[in-house]
């Protein structure tokens, strides 16, 4: 049995590039590029605070309860105030953006 060689001719995918950069507008220029930044690192900085207050002050806690309490605090209490950090950190950096596109230019 012959091995019969089948060619197909090759036509690249056009894309509609754009030649230059993106032009994206009066109102985005890079005093709202700041202004999204600015907030955002208010936002981290809050959530970075809240993280650092309760990898200090959790020690001290634990030290003052029992080996049950002290996994009842990590399993129940430690881990869903990482979620619900994470979250609220989430819903306000997300907001921050958000809310730039509302205000008028």
């Amino acid at each position: 049995m012959s091995v019969r060689r089948v060619t197909v001719p090759r036509h690249p995918v056009t894309v509609n590039r754009v030649p230059g950069p993106l032009d994206l507008g009066e109102r985005d220029g890079a005093a709202d590029v700041r202004r999204i930044v600015r907030r955002q690192a208010r936002v981290a900085a809050f959530t970075l605070s809240v993280v650092v207050a309760v990898l200090v002050l959790l020690p001290f806690v634990l030290t003052r309860l029992s080996p049950t309490g002290v996994w009842v605090v990590l399993s129940v209490g430690v881990q869903p105030l990482w979620i619900a950090l994470a979250v609220h950190h989430l819903w306000r950096a997300e907001r921050a953006e958000r809310d730039r596109r509302r205000t008028p230019g």
